[in-house]
């Protein structure tokens, strides 16, 4: 949401050749789950991404041209319709 808000604002000021694209990680496990006890810690990591996966959509955004991604939403990279709620102004107003 923010990235089209940005988008907007950077256009409105005449700015048009900066590129912009918003990622999903998806849950990842990290050290913010340091103080769980191991059984929640096994529970979680079961179900979420290592912090080495959840990077490759990052990692692949910063290798590839940026005139092919630009104003992209990606999720395990590859590019996603953005969630509807990016569509609704009021929420981007508030952002």
């Amino acid at each position: 949401m923010y990235s089209i808000k940005l988008r907007d604002l950077l256009h409105s000021e005449g700015y048009q050749n900066i590129a912009y694209t918003s990622v999903h990680s998806g849950a990842i496990v990290s050290d913010l789950f340091r103080g769980l006890t191991p059984t929640m810690r096994k529970l979680m990591s079961s179900t979420m991404m290592s912090t080495e996966y959840g990077a490759r959509t990052y990692t692949y955004l910063a290798l590839v041209d940026t005139n092919t991604i630009t104003g992209n939403y990606y999720v395990n990279c590859k590019t996603r319709k953005y969630p509807s709620e990016v569509d609704k102004v009021t929420l981007r107003e508030m952002v």
